[in-house]
């Protein structure tokens, strides 16, 4: 008998991979549950619907206490990696009448904030300890909420790293 090669396996893999695709309903199903999925969640800045979203993220806890007042923080809080950090800020700054939705901020490497000032979605506001620094994010520029969530998702890309 021999043993079977990487690209055997690979095969096999790729057929049990499909197999269960097909199972699990096509790629008609899928991206209707995708699409479904993003339509449900609320994602606009200001409302109960974006808070509730970003608590239901895995590890995500809201800090109990206001730095001042209608500013809210988030943290992760995982004990099984040993994480515990701050990567979301909202309502930090002065109340402009004009901006129709709340501050977002997010705590990022500086590295990657270069490139997100640069890109014009955002601009620091304070440096943070281990080269991290507090990005407030220019909601009013982002085209839809997706947008808004995809920066969101950024901080907390980095908080999980």
């Amino acid at each position: 008998m021999h043993r079977m090669t990487s690209k055997e396996l690979g095969r096999l893999h790729a057929a049990e991979l499909r197999n269960a695709r097909r199972a699990a309903g096509g790629w008609r199903a899928r991206r209707a549950a995708r699409r479904r999925a993003r339509e449900e969640q609320p994602v606009a800045p200001a409302t109960d619907g974006f808070f509730s979203w970003v608590r239901g993220l895995p590890w995500v806890v809201e800090r109990p206490y206001e730095i001042a007042p209608g500013v809210r923080t988030f943290a992760v809080d995982c004990p099984l990696l040993g994480i515990r950090r701050i990567w979301l800020v909202t309502g930090l700054g002065s109340d402009r009448s004009d901006l129709p939705t709340a501050r977002i901020s997010i705590v990022v490497p500086s590295d990657v904030s270069w490139s997100l000032e640069s890109s014009g979605w955002g601009r620091t506001i304070a440096e943070m300890p281990a080269d991290h620094v507090l990005l407030e994010l220019r909601t009013h520029n982002a085209e839809t909420p997706r947008d808004v969530q995809t920066l969101v998702l950024t901080g907390y890309r980095y908080a999980m790293a």
